[in-house]
């Protein structure tokens, strides 16, 4: 049996190819890193003005409270994104806030019905205010333009 055995400029083919493939898997995950970052990064920004032009008063600690971390391990990678204000999820999904048998509130100012004092109800619906997961689940899905962007550099 005759072997072939294949050269290129000199060099046989096997390990050169081997050197170039160990250079490409790491310009890949380079690129996957660039682009997992990039819709952390895109997802806080849109996710911020999402949340700065919802209806009601939801100022700079709203905003700057939506943070996004990326982390690796078990060969994924994995973007979360967290808020600061322990009730972010309220006007992200909306609620119900029921007494128990009464929630107490202050009247706003020019208020004149009833108790001068206290205005009780039996429950508060807070309504969906913002919509920062249908934002970064909106940016995930141009990972690949991300991704194919950071890769058509590397030829």
């Amino acid at each position: 049996m005759t072997t072939v055995r294949f050269f290129f400029e000199g060099e046989r083919i096997g390990p050169k190819f081997e050197r170039i493939n160990k250079k490409r898997r790491q310009d890949v995950i380079d690129a996957v890193r660039g682009a997992a970052n990039e819709v952390a990064e895109q997802s806080v920004r849109e996710g911020r003005h999402n949340i700065a032009s919802a209806p009601g008063k939801f100022g700079p600690r709203w905003t700057a409270g939506l943070n996004s971390t990326v982390t690796e391990g078990g060969g994924s990678i994995r973007v979360a994104l967290t808020h600061d204000i322990s009730y972010f999820m309220v006007h992200q999904q909306g609620a119900t806030i029921r007494g128990r048998p009464w929630l107490y509130f202050k009247p706003t100012p020019g208020f004149v019905k009833g108790d001068p004092e206290l205005i009780r109800k039996r429950s508060v619906i807070i309504p969906k205010r913002f919509r920062v997961l249908e934002v970064a689940r909106d940016v995930a899905r141009r990972f690949p333009d991300f991704f194919k962007r950071r890769m058509g550099g590397l030829r």
